[in-house]
């Protein structure tokens, strides 16, 4: 009878809550520069990235932990890129992960960088300020019970 009380109140309690850490990518290319099919070798000096929005979510409706305003992320940075973490997420699969780059008009995105050829060099500085939003795009993240789960 003792070990059937005991069972059942280890069951009562559920899954542990986990940790979430968000970090963002830039690629090979950001971090190294890249040589064009024209031959003209191009490298950045800032890319800088604000996330405007990421929230977990199931399928079912249930909502998780989401971002209150713009997160800025420099993808010239070495990696791991921290972009949040999240403590206290309920432990269980989430399969409606929706995040969005932008920032209400604001910058979105800011590349500057240089490109040469031969006895060419150029510069560019570009921002943009479209806002995007990518909703289930991933096939979601899973957080285990008392674990960590991380996500890009």
């Amino acid at each position: 009878m003792r070990a059937l009380l005991c069972l059942s109140l280890l069951c009562a309690c559920g899954p542990a809550p986990g940790r979430l850490t968000l970090t963002a990518s830039g690629g090979a290319s950001v971090e190294n520069g890249f040589t064009t099919a024209d031959g003209y070798t191009v490298t950045f000096t800032k890319v800088g990235l604000s996330v405007g929005e990421f929230t977990l979510a199931t399928s079912a409706g249930q909502s998780g932990p989401t971002t209150n305003g713009a997160l800025a992320v420099d993808l010239r940075e070495p990696a791991p890129r921290l972009v949040r973490v999240f403590e206290n997420v309920p432990a269980q699969r989430w399969d409606a992960v929706s995040w969005s780059v932008g920032n209400d008009g604001g910058v979105s995105l800011e590349v500057e960088g240089a490109l040469s050829k031969d006895n060419t060099n150029k510069t560019f500085a570009w921002s943009f300020t479209s806002d995007t939003l990518y909703s289930h795009c991933v096939e979601g993240v899973t957080i285990p019970s008392g674990g960590k789960a991380n996500a890009e």
